[in-house]
């Protein structure tokens, strides 16, 4: 018998669906031998029936909620923070430390705060770096200074930027900042925060 499969072009979970729901509709007519599917009567259907269609309507719905990644069993929202006041050679970092075992974190927005102790100080780089165990480098994310103004004493910039990456588990994430040394003197602060998703692998 030759079956109208009207499902062609959609979405793969939709015809998985309709799949599903053609097998159902075999199997019915096979065990309660009908050549018509429109009669679904509770007093008609035997109990193996009522069963089965139970079970493959939860597989139905198991389809439609699998996530996207299933090598991700969960996400949660994560933020780390962090400072450092640095030595007057020039380069400012602040480590947010390693990234646990079984874990992956997405990176979706850094932001930070530096005042250098002179008022013709400014960073020359400053971006935040992943990298892997063994050195191996993931990835960055570049800032861009904002210039918040001087008073007698300082210079102070933020940044802010968002961006993506994802730093698996083992890898350092650090915010680093070189100063521009051609205006010596004056100690950097620099201060940071990241924030994104907290990815727990199977």
């Amino acid at each position: 018998r030759k079956v109208n499969q009207p499902w062609h072009g959609l979405p793969a979970s939709d015809q998985q669906n309709r799949l599903l729901m053609l097998g159902l509709e075999v199997t019915i007519q096979n065990e309660a031998g009908r050549n018509s599917t429109k009669y679904l009567h509770r007093e008609v259907m035997p109990m193996s029936i009522r069963v089965l269609t139970l079970a493959m309507l939860s597989a139905t719905f198991c389809i439609e909620s699998a996530p996207s990644n299933a090598a991700d069993l969960s996400r949660k929202p994560f933020s780390r923070w962090g400072q450092s006041f640095c030595a007057q050679s020039g380069n400012c970092d602040v480590n947010f430390g390693v990234v646990p075992a079984s874990h992956a974190y997405e990176i979706k927005f850094v932001s930070c705060y530096l005042s250098i102790g002179n008022v013709n100080g400014k960073p020359l780089y400053w971006y935040l770096h992943v990298v892997k165990p063994g050195k191996d480098p993931v990835g960055r994310i570049h800032l861009r200074p904002n210039s918040l103004g001087t008073t007698t004493t300082e210079h102070t910039y933020n940044a802010t930027e968002n961006g993506f990456l994802r730093a698996p588990a083992g890898a350092t994430m650090t915010v680093a900042m070189t100063r521009d040394t051609s205006t010596a003197g004056g100690i950097p602060f620099l201060e940071c925060t990241m924030t994104g998703e907290d990815v727990t692998l199977g």
